[in-house]
């Protein structure tokens, strides 16, 4: 059973304040591997610390962070930004 893709509207206003190309690459990046994928852990890291139980994804420079619901199926991606300043509150 496939697990269903979530991009809250924070992760969207992200995505479409970074510039075009990288932009791009990250939207197809994610739609290949995780939009309707058999294992979405597959192409991650869990995360540690304050962000344990998430994951994350390595995209260049660029990191996206998820919640993966086994339960509903769903990868909720809730961050997206430059890897500097991802971590960050």
């Amino acid at each position: 059973m496939k697990y269903r893709l979530i991009i809250e509207s924070k992760a969207l206003k992200s995505l479409k304040n970074l510039d075009k190309p990288i932009a791009k690459r990250i939207s197809q990046w994610i739609k290949e591997n995780l939009s309707d994928c058999d294992n979405p852990r597959a192409f991650g890291e869990p995360l540690t610390g304050e962000f344990k139980g998430f994951w994350k994804y390595r995209i260049g420079d660029y990191r996206v962070l998820a919640n993966i619901d086994d339960a509903i199926r769903i990868v909720a991606v809730f961050r997206i930004d430059h890897r500097s300043q991802v971590y960050k509150k």
